[in-house]
């Protein structure tokens, strides 16, 4: 049985699920707005941007366990067994890790080997909150599989515009973050559609946020080229 029809078939919660994308966008937009050009200086700012985009995940799973009263982390499997097939693992979790690696080859170097620290726990706090909406609760989502994917995918990569477009209006950050975000997104919920484990989307996301050197990034310690 179908993952979303075995255990959401409430209609006011199909249409909540659908929308919540909305209510997290605008949410963290919002937080944005506040913090950046009226509060904090940019290097900074980043940090309330992405606890306000945390909260608004927060807020959607509370709404979906006490409004809704559905238990969701129950229906969510969290387990490095059983271990995906070699094609599975390769397409699914190995690909998107490693997309960014050029980016972590050529910068990584100008950045202070204490930052990796700080990169590493905002990388598995990052993957974490994201996975479990984007590819956890939106999991749930009503439809078809292949709905599921796109819909979450575009999402997903639009959110990427939306949030660092504020600090980064150029082009040669944005479209490349765009694309590899969308294919990113495809691949993580495939992955959720055929195993029904957020681990292993986890475990990549966290490789990826590294890679991207994220926290450095958005500290200003690096500055790309349009700066």
């Amino acid at each position: 049985m179908d993952l979303s029809q075995r255990y959401f078939n409430n209609q006011k919660l199909n249409n909540f699920l659908l929308f919540s994308p909305l209510l997290v966008l605008l949410i963290t937009r919002a937080g944005i707005e506040l913090v950046t050009t009226r509060l904090l200086e940019a290097r900074v700012s980043w940090i309330p941007a992405f606890l306000a985009y945390y909260a608004s995940i927060v807020i959607v799973f509370l709404i979906i366990r006490y409004v809704f009263h559905v238990p969701l982390l129950r229906h969510l499997e969290f387990s490095i067994r059983p271990v995906p097939n070699v094609r599975l693992l390769l397409a699914t979790v190995v690909v998107p890790a490693v997309l960014p690696l050029p980016a972590f080859i050529t910068q990584s170097s100008v950045v202070p080997g204490v930052y990796f620290l700080y990169i590493l726990i905002f990388s598995v706090v990052n993957a974490s909150f994201e996975e479990f909406y984007w590819r956890g609760i939106l999991a749930f989502l009503p439809g078809r599989s292949g709905f599921r994917i796109l819909f979450t995918a575009a999402l997903f990569s639009f959110s990427h515009f939306l949030f660092w477009d504020h600090w980064y209006r150029s082009h040669i950050i944005m479209i490349p973050t765009v694309v590899s975000t969308f294919i990113m997104g495809l691949l993580w919920m495939h992955f959720i559609n055929s195993r029904k484990n957020i681990l292993y989307p986890i475990i990549s996301h966290v490789m990826v946020d590294i890679f991207n050197l994220s926290v450095a990034v958005y500290s200003g310690l690096i500055k790309p080229p349009s700066f």
